[in-house]
């Protein structure tokens, strides 16, 4: 068992700190109380809704435009011509301009009663569909595989081991960007739009609303718990209450969960011990500015002598 320092601000000595302490603290200098609240997986995904807002962005701003063709057209370049193409649709041809084919590429491409022809606006370059599905894939990752203390830097090692294999092997680099390229990925502003805005959605009612229903509250002598989202407020004193930090995801609490912003915004994982009762340990995950609140918490909990 750690003891913590007579500083409030002052980190603990370890990641293990005890609420048994003999200092003497005037009430007058402690806070009344120190709420911790446990998030969903869902508070990291901001990345995503975040990109999609900015590529939605980037796209209005482009001046691509997305047409889509009946099924069994074929679009052909016209014979001495760079610039020109015919749709081919089962036997018969027909000039752009023609009928049926380009006015029914007109008719899918729009909404009802929308006049202007070919209306949906996409990034000419497929990276952006790329980029985004890597992130999506990533994040689920993140979010659902925890890579704690050494694990972070073993993943981190892998990948640059595996680019310095890929430098070592000729036109490997050039190879794998020329495979990428043939990698078409496409989506539109409105496809952007809509998964952004109801990821954000989720985000917004799962972090600021359900996430605030699971949560520790520490006040002098005593510690609330509402474990999980619609349990009953359990009380627990304080005395023999053992708080405990786990390791750091590197990519879910400082990179996903902002700790390179500093302690107040990152995230962490906390372990409450009890050295009596039915409970004997609770785990308190994604607990948003851990590292801050964690010795002002030592220091309201600990017994005035």
């Amino acid at each position: 068992m750690a003891s913590a320092s007579s500083n409030p601000s002052s980190p603990p000595s370890g990641s293990s700190v005890a609420s048994m302490i003999s200092s003497v603290s005037s009430p007058a200098d402690r806070l009344k109380e120190i709420k911790l609240i446990s998030h969903s997986p869902l508070f990291y995904w901001w990345p995503v809704w975040l990109v999609c807002f900015i590529f939605a962005f980037i796209t209005m701003l482009g001046d691509g435009h997305m047409a889509i063709l009946p099924g069994k057209a074929r679009v052909t370049p016209v014979p001495e011509s760079k610039r020109k193409f015919e749709f081919n649709f089962d036997d018969s041809k027909e000039r752009t301009g023609g009928y049926p084919i380009l006015e029914n590429a007109v008719e899918h491409s729009k909404p009802a009663d929308y006049q202007e022809p070919f209306p949906m606006k996409v990034i000419e370059s497929p990276a952006y569909g790329v980029l985004f599905c890597v992130l999506l894939v990533i994040t689920i990752m993140v979010t659902n595989i925890p890579l704690r203390g050494l694990w972070s830097f073993v993943v981190l090692l892998g990948f640059a081991l595996i680019a310095v294999v890929i430098s070592l092997i000729p036109g490997a680099w050039d190879s794998i960007f020329k495979s990428i390229q043939y990698l078409k990925i496409h989506i539109n502003m409105a496809g952007y739009l809509t998964i952004g805005v109801l990821v954000f959605i989720a985000w917004l009612i799962s972090t600021f609303f359900f996430d605030r229903r699971a949560y520790i509250l520490f006040s002098q002598g005593q510690i609330k718990l509402c474990e999980h989202i619609g349990d009953s407020v359990e009380a627990f004193p304080t005395l023999g209450v053992t708080l405990t930090k786990q390791r750091d995801d590197l990519f879910r609490h400082w990179i996903y969960g902002g700790r390179f912003l500093g302690p107040k915004f990152g995230t962490g994982d906390l372990i409450l011990k009890f050295s009596s009762g039915d409970r004997r340990e609770i785990r308190f995950s994604n607990v948003r500015g851990l590292d801050y609140f964690l010795p002002r918490v030592e220091e309201l909990i600990k017994p005035i002598a």
